[in-house]
């Protein structure tokens, strides 16, 4: 399923809830540069042999789909799954696990409308890195961010920078070791 859709910028409206994607384990790409998708079913859908969701809709502009159904038993790389979808707003996520994921930088960079209570999003598992994971979500309150157990995370640059209605208190990441104010703030 790799780029399958990828660039596919007037695909408005798909129907891929009939498909059987039961044995694919890698999505990379699949419908980045879709900047023209309004509506996508993919409801149907068995992702739990998924390994890699890499740039799966990056830049699909338009893009704000509820995958609430998705479950992922062997997910390792996440990074730039929704970079760049400005009108995502996450909901469907809030109880996604993903803590197998090794790689999950940059995965909600600008998306701007990204607001969901993130506190039972199991991101914080196999990961040391939350390099870029929220930046520029312009609406991103932090919700939820202080049930976070960052003990494994060494990098988090960049991980809040441009977040500009976050109300979450920092204090509670301050202690963990790659918790640096300047580089994750900006």
């Amino acid at each position: 399923c790799s780029e399958m859709f990828s660039q596919c910028s007037n695909l408005v409206e798909f129907d891929g809830s009939k498909l059987d994607v039961s044995d694919v384990t890698d999505t990379y790409k699949m419908f980045d540069y879709c900047s023209g998708l309004t509506s996508l079913d993919l409801s149907g859908w068995n992702t739990s042999k998924v390994t890699t969701t890499f740039a799966m809709f990056s830049n699909c502009t338009n893009f704000n789909e509820n995958l609430s159904n998705w479950k992922f038993n062997a997910i390792y790389n996440t990074s730039y799954m929704f970079a760049g979808c400005h009108k995502f707003t996450g909901e469907g996520l809030e109880n996604w696990d993903i803590t197998n994921a090794v790689t999950v930088e940059s995965m909600f960079l600008s998306c701007n409308k990204f607001n969901i209570d993130v506190s039972n999003f199991k991101i914080c598992g196999k990961t040391d890195s939350l390099h870029r994971v929220f930046q520029y979500c312009l609406n991103f309150e932090g919700k939820g961010l202080d049930n976070w157990n960052l003990e494994s995370i060494e990098r988090m640059e960049h991980t809040l920078c441009g977040c500009e209605n976050l109300k979450f208190q920092l204090d509670n990441w301050a202690n963990y070791p790659g918790f640096d104010w300047d580089i994750t703030l900006n």
